[in-house]
């Protein structure tokens, strides 16, 4: 299971000064079981209010989104949430901040010892059960992050911009890193980026966004053969699926430059 299904979504937010702003305006989106779907908009699009609302965190204006078939009316167990701050806990090794989620669950110490070394290990990072957060890398502390939302076992894995923090190159790796990842445990994935490689390398599909009201603009498959490694990166394949999501990518993108660029001459 893990099928997500939005439907006619509308969120609507209030400023300060009374004005209303709308984030999203009737997104209607299906994710399939097991589907790595990547979100891409520019900044200020939406993605991570649409994230918030499938996951809970936040409730729609309008309209409803559906996991297995059920509304989401709150935070759930088979849904889980990676954001691009770590949300580390400093005082916690790298295995008990991956066993904090399984100890409010009430799993048993060694249970939870189990799970924390299995996915630290199928996230690279088996010898470093007993480190500290501050004594890893910033790749590293992602990848506990990635594996404490894995090792509750959820059905729905949904990632907020997970490598925004990273260099260009450690962000390339790590992007490898998750597909291996993602071949070995079969999650539904809702992926949200900015950056168009990182879209289409990693995706089934893409669902390409508008500038603010966020609408869906089109959804693009991504049919490069997997397991894939950065290799395809260099293909005409690759490179023509680009070229097409950029067309769908660049009014958009133009739009909220010019916002930012408006908003910065009124001091806004």
């Amino acid at each position: 299971m893990g099928e997500i299904v939005a439907e006619d979504l509308q969120k609507t937010f209030v400023t300060p000064e009374g004005v209303e702003v709308v984030a999203l305006d009737g997104i209607n989106l299906k994710v399939r079981t097991c589907e790595f779907l990547c979100v891409l908009g520019p900044s200020g699009c939406g993605k991570t209010t649409f994230m918030n609302i499938v996951s809970g965190l936040e409730r729609p204006t309008a309209g409803r989104v559906l996991v297995d078939g059920r509304p989401v009316e709150g935070p759930r167990q088979e849904v889980a949430v990676v954001f691009q701050e770590y949300n580390l806990f400093p005082w916690k090794t790298a295995a008990h901040n991956v066993e904090f989620g399984l100890k409010a669950r009430g799993q048993s110490k060694a249970k939870r010892r189990d799970a924390a070394l299995r996915y630290l290990e199928i996230a690279g990072l088996k010898g470093f059960e007993d480190r500290y957060p501050h004594q890893l890398s910033g790749g590293m502390k992602q990848r506990v992050g990635i594996a404490r939302a894995l090792a509750v076992d959820p059905e729905i894995l949904l990632m907020d911009e997970p490598f925004g923090a990273l260099d260009a190159q450690s962000r390339t790796f790590f992007q490898e890193e998750l597909l291996r990842i993602y071949d070995r445990v079969k999650k539904t994935v809702v992926f949200i980026t900015h950056n168009i490689n990182e879209a289409i390398f990693l995706g089934d599909r893409v669902a390409v966004m508008t500038f603010r009201p966020g609408r869906i603009k089109e959804v693009v498959g991504v049919d490069l053969p997997r397991p894939r490694t950065l290799d395809v990166l260099e293909t005409a394949e690759f490179a023509s699926k680009r070229s097409a999501v950029w067309r769908l990518l660049r009014e958009e993108s133009r739009k909220a430059f010019e916002a930012k660029q408006e908003a910065l001459v009124f001091g806004e």
